[in-house]
């Protein structure tokens, strides 16, 4: 899994201009751009609709924050997940059901299960 947060390749900063310019065709000369595009989508900078044979793109306003300032806005929620920037709540470790001590036999029900 990519991380959300990895600084953008020159390639997708080359897409995510292309989209803030409105997705003029001619661009391109395959659709490897749409594979970038999503990549791009994946880390909230611009959404991509589909629907009957078209395609279509747009910057977010995270994308515009990004490209001003070659970095990822804060989270919504006020906590920043950034690299380095990790005090946030949700990176706080989950102990899975599985990782859990088991049960005592006396906390089991009388059917045994």
């Amino acid at each position: 899994m990519v991380n959300r947060y990895q600084p953008l390749s020159d390639r997708q900063m080359e897409v995510l201009k292309w989209v803030v310019d409105g997705c003029p065709d001619g661009r391109w000369e395959d659709h490897s751009y749409k594979r970038t595009t999503y990549a791009l989508a994946d880390r909230g900078l611009v959404t991509v609709d589909r629907r009957r044979n078209s395609w279509s793109a747009q910057v977010t306003e995270g994308g515009r924050y990004y490209l001003e300032r070659r970095q990822y806005p804060p989270d919504p929620d006020g906590q920043d997940s950034r690299p380095g920037m990790r005090n946030s709540p949700r990176s706080a470790v989950r102990l899975s059901s599985s990782l859990r001590p088991p049960s005592s036999p006396s906390s089991r029900s009388a059917t045994g299960f």
